[in-house]
């Protein structure tokens, strides 16, 4: 569905890209087996379960074959529809269940809201925490689908969110800043007999942030 997975992003844990490949996903298993209760449960439990549910105990009904009697579906798939409907009633009739009274600031999230900007490949979120007096901390929060603390190397225009209204100051001064500064790292090829003290050496950085930039590290180090 369009996420893309690997050592620098991982776009499923971004909710605005997760939920459109959700809603897309539902709406293929929807189209699949023509029904909302099988399209949820086949959410849950893959479409493959579902289509075999359907053979073993010849019905369509989901409520039958989540029956007591049957045990072929498991039971977090049997609960995980009726919480599905839950949520639907709950969300069409919110008022009816108190659900739109004000609720404490400490326990309200924040609007997903930001300027969405393109950013040159292999931006580091330090850089733009200084541009933006944002700490990296907050900026990693708005941009969960990155793993390292930097946009992916060779994806130019990058969509970055920033803090709203911010976006058309912050590409200004970005734009200021030379790549020699924006990118604050090299990728080093690990050879037969390098060690971590031997590669610190010859950059002459701290084992210990080569280390922490590179854990869970494929065979490319990269170095502050």
């Amino acid at each position: 569905y369009g996420l893309q997975r690997d050592w620098w992003v991982d776009e499923r844990r971004d909710p605005v890209m997760a939920t459109r490949a959700a809603i897309a996903f539902m709406g293929d298993l929807h189209k699949r087996f023509g029904d909302w209760r099988l399209a949820s449960a086949a959410y849950n439990a893959g479409g493959g379960k579902i289509n075999k549910a359907i053979k073993m105990y010849d019905t369509r009904d989901f409520w039958e074959m989540s029956s007591e009697s049957y045990s072929y579906l498991k039971p977090e798939t049997k609960n995980y529809v009726p919480k599905i409907i839950a949520a639907a009633i709950l969300g069409t009739y919110a008022e009816r269940y108190g659900l739109l009274a004000d609720i404490e600031e400490e326990h309200r999230l924040s609007a997903w809201d930001y300027d969405s900007v393109g950013v040159p490949e292999s931006t580091d979120l330090q850089v733009v925490s200084k541009i933006t007096g944002v700490s990296v901390e907050d900026l990693e929060a708005m941009n969960p689908a990155l793993r390292r603390g930097y946009t992916p190397p060779g994806v130019a225009n990058y969509p970055l969110n920033v803090p709203k209204g911010d976006g058309e100051r912050f590409l200004a001064e970005l734009g200021k800043i030379p790549d020699s500064e924006r990118t604050t790292f090299v990728r080093h090829t690990i050879r037969k007999g390098d060690t971590l003290g031997g590669v610190a050496d010859r950059y002459d950085v701290p084992v210990a942030m080569i280390q922490r930039m590179n854990s869970n590290c494929p065979p490319l180090m990269n170095l502050a």
